[in-house]
């Protein structure tokens, strides 16, 4: 609240200051015919910079022309001048290009041609007649024209009849008369005795002024297009910032904004006077009797820190009913995956159990009445879902009653899930966040939008530490669980028909997994109060956080804190009827090796994948029958086949057939086996070639 008093009392200064601004604007006289040339401009979208430019920007035409007739007239007038100097010099530079042409190329066509390679004694006005027709042919041309024209010379030089005139003369053509001017290159052709030398002369001078003209036509398209040009090279004074219709237009946007300075003026008083309104609510809401802005962060900082202490209060309790909320349902649903499968295990034994007592009822005709067909630990499991299913209501129970949106039976939802007894994690989910949040992952979300830039970058830091030790923590459980699923494997599976195998899942005793979880705990309540400084990182954060909750001397590095295999040790044992652990000899310990493999594979993996399901065992014949057809019920159970290597032959004493691929020697090469091998179909009676056996089921 105080940022927003802080915020409306800079506002109502800005506004105060930009109001003086737009009045102390010295604008520059608009004539009233503007006013029916100029349309409206949306003046409340500017600022006073933009504003001041326009004043600036039309001022200069304001002060030279007045009105818009008079800028567009005058456009005008110099527009026709710039076309008409562009034509003439356009014109001027093609005649003496082709001057130029003639003087380099020698046409022999040319007039200029034929006197510089006769050289006739001429007099003044004829060497300027001369030079004027110089581009002009002295033979009938092949494909005339309209505007085409050529001269005999020598009748141009006998019949040459001339009228005086000022700056030139005029020469009779018959009834025609053509003025020509006097030109100081004239004087060049005159003199015989160095006319080469003339020539180059008068070459130089036509490319000068080539070059010349050049220059005046590139200033000409400055002006057109309203760039700067040099002012000497033109008698007339052209006005660029009139050339571009564009700066017109601009001119007229100018002179709109000037007229509607007032506007401008009359919406910043009125925001300010609504600031003004509503920094006054602000303090009589709070009762706050003075304009100081630090007696009004004073009040506002309290009533801020009481809200604060509430929702740190809050965040707290919801932090630990979460985490203690979230084991339960884990704990839970490892119990109800492991009850599962010992009850598939169980049924499938009572269904044998059932074919047994039936068949030994039919040998002995007696009841087997002293054999419980319930195994104990059943019970057990069942004890212990109950009690977690149990707590985990009188927690949800708990958790409606805790907070306010569902105590007293304020939600319907949550109401009718208690009513229903199926404590959905879900309703209360969305009873507690709301519509917008939904879900606890949006939470994060929520709070970003809530706090200042400082607190996000330190609940972004808080989020993904959070994330990354959970994934640590859902690690060691998946371990913890994949080892409870082996172990359920060898519960009905002996080695050597006497021996229990087990795998020990021990935590470790220094550092353990329950410091991961109050690490991520800590994170969260830390940061939620504000207390996660910038000034120490969260790697040295977390170590340190590690090192003092764990007691331990040494700091542990992060790489090893986030690797879940850290907190836990493996270890295997094989032990007898009475829990006694034993050595036991090298076919049994390979028989449980190879066992451990077969229990990870089938027993933990969820998905059924098709295609063709394999076991490769070495050296089976070294295991005695006992352990050895242990192997081939698995395989049954599980759908595999059995791929085995041993150096000499053995009869396993299986009651199902199997394949059997003897590898010789081969003749150049004992190290290379013979093709192609002898390979047979066995049972424990027959031995059949593998290809006639094949050939026979074929058929």
């Amino acid at each position: 609240m105080f940022n927003r008093y802080q915020d409306l009392s800079n506002s109502i200064e800005k506004l105060g200051k930009e109001v003086d601004e737009l009045k102390m604007f010295i604008r520059p006289e608009v004539d009233f015919s503007w006013k029916n040339e100029i349309q409206r401009i949306d003046i409340l979208s500017r600022n006073n910079e933009g504003i001041k430019k326009e004043i600036t920007f039309s001022k200069p035409y304001l002060e030279k022309y007045k009105t818009l007739e008079n800028i567009i007239r005058t456009r005008k007038e110099q527009s026709e001048i710039l076309d008409e100097l562009k034509a003439t010099l356009k014109k001027e530079k093609a005649t003496k290009e082709k001057l130029l042409e003639l003087l380099q190329d020698n046409d022999e066509n040319g007039l200029l041609n034929w006197y510089i390679k006769n050289l006739p004694s001429l007099d003044y006005e004829q060497l300027q007649t001369v030079l004027y027709y110089a581009t002009k042919p002295i033979s009938e041309i092949s494909k005339p024209n309209n505007s085409s024209q050529y001269l005999n010379p020598d009748e141009l030089i006998n019949n040459f009849k001339t009228i005086p005139s000022k700056e030139g003369f005029w020469l009779k053509l018959g009834a025609l008369n053509q003025f020509i001017q006097f030109n100081p290159d004239a004087t060049l052709l005159g003199d015989k005795a160095n006319l080469e030398q003339s020539v180059q002369q008068l070459i130089q001078k036509l490319n000068t002024e080539i070059s010349l003209i050049n220059t005046k036509l590139q200033g000409l398209e400055n002006i057109t297009d309203g760039k700067l040009y040099d002012v000497n090279l033109f008698d007339y004074s052209f006005d660029v910032s009139i050339a571009v219709f564009s700066n017109i237009e601009n001119l007229k946007n100018a002179v709109a904004c000037i007229l509607q300075i007032d506007e401008k003026t009359s919406q910043l008083q009125s925001q300010k006077k609504r600031d003004e309104e509503e920094l006054s609510q602000i303090k009589n809401k709070f009762k706050v009797e003075y304009d100081e802005p630090e007696v009004v962060k004073k009040e506002l900082l309290r009533i801020r820190k009481e809200w604060s202490d509430k929702k740190d209060q809050f965040y707290q309790q919801k932090g630990i009913k979460l985490s203690k909320k979230d084991s339960l349902e884990k704990e839970l649903q490892r119990f109800k995956q492991d009850l599962q499968t010992v009850i598939g295990s169980l049924t499938k034994k009572q269904t044998e159990f059932t074919t047994l007592y039936s068949a030994y009822y039919q040998y002995f005709q007696e009841n087997i009445t002293d054999f419980s067909s319930t195994p104990g630990n059943t019970e057990e499991l069942e004890h212990a879902y109950n009690g977690l299913w149990a707590e985990y209501k009188t927690a949800f129970i708990g958790i409606s009653n805790l907070f306010e949106e569902t105590s007293d039976q304020k939600n319907p939802a949550v109401q009718l899930t208690i009513k229903d007894q199926d404590f959905s994690f879900r309703v209360m989910e969305e009873a507690l966040l709301g519509s917008k949040i939904k879900f606890t992952d949006d939470i994060t979300t929520a709070l970003d939008e809530a706090n200042q830039t400082r607190t996000t970058i330190a609940n972004g830091i808080r989020d993904n530490m959070i994330k990354i030790f959970s994934k640590t923590t859902e690690r060691y459980e998946k371990y913890d669980d994949q080892v409870k699923r082996i172990n359920a494997f060898f519960v009905d599976r002996k080695i050597s028909n006497k021996f229990y195998f087990k795998l020990e899942f021990d935590g470790n005793k220094e550092i353990k997994i329950d410091y991961i979880k109050q690490i991520a705990y800590e994170v969260r309540n830390t940061a939620t109060k504000g207390e996660l400084q910038f000034g120490q990182s969260i790697v040295d954060f977390i170590e340190d956080f590690f090192r003092k909750q764990a007691k331990i001397k040494n700091k542990v590095p992060i790489e090893k804190l986030l690797n879940p295999k850290t907190y836990f040790e493996l270890s295997a044992k094989l032990t007898d009827q009475f829990g006694t652990e034993v050595p036991g000899s090298t076919g049994e310990t390979y028989s449980a090796i190879a066992l451990l493999g077969i229990a990870r594979l089938s027993a933990v993996q969820k998905e059924k994948r098709n295609g063709l399901r394999f076991i490769i065992l070495e050296e089976l014949g070294s295991l005695d029958n006992t352990n050895f057809n242990t192997f081939p019920a698995i395989a049954d159970e599980f759908q595999y086949q059995i791929i085995t290597m041993a150096p000499h032959t053995f009869n396993i004493g299986l009651s199902d057939e199997w394949y059997a691929h003897h590898l010789i020697k081969g003749k150049k090469d004992d190290n290379i086996n013979y093709c192609p091998s002898a390979s047979y179909f066995k049972t424990k009676d027959n031995n059949d070639d593998l290809n006639i056996y094949i050939n026979r089921i074929e058929k």
